[in-house]
């Protein structure tokens, strides 16, 4: 805003003055003056450039062909930054390692994977999920007493998990497939008795339903 006072000033002394040159050589005092302040003006208008990092200003009537108009200052526009790389926990890299390698069917892999997972970070908010895992692998494998066994580490290390009523489920399947009905009722029952809100709860129910 100032500037564009400035170069108002300016240009309305340039016209001053040339009006003054031609109605009148003699007033030579006047055409000093207006000279002075035009001078002083763009004194101010030149310092004010320099701050503001502009072009020198081209006044009017001026014949000085190196200088060139004065010109807005562009806002640059902003560079888009990369986003930033977002790097995945160590320990849940490892077990997205694990569970494709179950989702591949590679269970002895994946069993020696999560075992790898479970001595490396024990306690991981992931270990109870790698322990369990290591008892489907098993169970995949038809592996069914070291499945048992597995899926009883759940159950004994991470009580608090939210794997412990799938991994008495299991178990007691794990104990069906090895004809023990006995131990796997028992399963059932607890499970249907501390977990009765849960979706295995009535998965449970229906099972003893239908065993014999």
């Amino acid at each position: 805003q100032e500037m564009q006072f400035l170069n108002g000033r300016l240009e309305e002394n340039n016209h001053q003055l040339k009006q003054s040159i031609e109605k009148d050589t003699s007033s030579g005092g006047t055409v000093a003056d207006l000279q002075k302040k035009m001078a002083l003006l763009e004194m101010r208008v030149d310092r004010i450039s320099s701050y503001l990092g502009l072009e020198p200003v081209v006044q009017p009537g001026t014949k000085d062909s190196s200088t060139t108009p004065m010109t807005i200052p562009q806002v640059q526009s902003a560079k888009p930054q990369p986003e930033p790389e977002i790097k995945m926990p160590a320990d849940q890299t490892l077990y997205d390692v694990n569970m494709d390698l179950y989702r591949r069917e590679k269970y002895e892999e994946s069993i020696a994977g999560f075992k790898t997972f479970l001595k490396e970070y024990p306690k991981s908010k992931l270990a109870d999920n790698a322990a369990f895992w290591i008892g489907e692998s098993h169970m995949a494998l038809k592996q069914y007493e070291q499945a048992i066994l597995a899926f009883q580490k759940v159950i004994k290390q991470y009580p608090r998990g939210n794997k412990v009523p799938n991994a008495l489920l299991r178990q007691a399947l794990a104990f069906d497939e090895l004809n023990d009905k006995t131990s796997a009722k028992l399963l059932l029952r607890k499970l249907i008795n501390q977990y009765p809100k849960t979706n295995e709860a009535k998965i449970a129910e229906n099972k003893l339903k239908t065993m014999k």
